[in-house]
This record gives structure tokens, C-alpha cells and sequence, in this order.
């Protein structure tokens, strides 16, 4: 039974990956195509890309200090009872989220200079953290183990 409901926490994190970290930025950079702003441009929208890259670079290295409070709260917490599946699940979901905010700020840029070279440098960067962050069976499986020695 604690099997199945890991591998169908897996199938679920897996499916939402997919929509997060590929289906919607493609959606982000489809809407570039429709919608078109007026090119602008300046120091306050130089400094606007620069400060978003910046923020979109290193937000995912919050990851681990999230995962650590958020794991000694589930330990906290009468553990032996709780599946860690679920937890992968829901740390899984705040690290997509992060890594969305990646492409969003590109929409952002887009959309305040009118520039959409400019949107483009955020995705190599989400795409980086999109792998460093993509969920796998091997990952799931030793998250569980690493809870369940403790």
C-alpha cells in the first residue's frame, strides 16, 4: 500500500512538472508572440532585467533551507504515521513554483520594455534549474529513505 501511494505521488509530481516547468513556459513565450507592448527602454529597464536576473538566479537556492524547516516540521510531527512521499510531493511543488517565478519575470521584462530578447535570458536560466530541480524516481526514493532511517 505505501508503495502505491509512492508511485502514484510520483505519477502526480511528474504530471505537474510537466505542466510547471515545460507546458507553461511555452505558454509565457507563445503569449511574447501575441501580445506586443511598445519598445521601451532606459536605465529603470535595464535595471529592472538586471535586478530579476539576479532574483531568478539565486531564488532557487532557498530550496534547501525551505526543505530542512519544512522537514524538521514533519519530524516534529508524529512522523512514523505520515507518508514522506507526500512530503517530496509538497516540497517538489514549492521548488516548481520557485522555478516558474523564473519565466514570469521574463513575461515581466517583456512586457515593460517591449523587448523580447530580453524576456529570452530568463529561460536558459529556468531551464538550468528546471533540471537541477526535475523530479525523479531515484530522488523520490532516497527522500523517503532518508526520512524513514531517522
Amino acid at each position: 500500500m505505501k508503495d502505491e501511494v509512492k508511485i502514484n505521488q510520483f505519477k502526480l509530481i511528474r504530471m505537474i512538472a510537466f505542466a510547471m516547468l515545460i507546458f507553461m513556459p511555452l505558454v509565457l513565450l507563445s503569449l511574447m508572440f501575441v501580445v506586443s507592448p511598445p519598445k521601451q527602454s532606459g536605465g529603470e529597464i535595464e535595471m529592472t532585467l538586471l535586478i530579476l536576473l539576479i532574483v531568478g538566479m539565486i531564488q532557487p537556492l532557498v530550496i534547501p533551507l525551505i526543505s530542512r524547516i519544512q522537514i524538521q516540521n514533519w519530524r516534529k510531527e508524529n512522523f512514523e504515521k505520515k507518508n514522506p512521499a507526500i512530503l517530496f510531493f509538497m516540497l517538489s511543488l514549492i521548488k516548481f513554483s520557485l522555478i516558474e517565478a523564473i519565466y514570469i519575470y521574463g513575461l515581466v521584462v517583456y512586457l515593460l520594455s517591449g523587448d523580447m530578447l530580453k524576456a529570452l535570458y530568463f529561460y536558459p536560466v529556468g531551464i538550468g534549474w528546471s533540471v537541477v530541480h526535475w523530479p525523479t524516481r531515484n530522488r523520490l526514493e532516497n527522500f523517503v529513505n532518508r526520512l524513514s532511517e531517522k
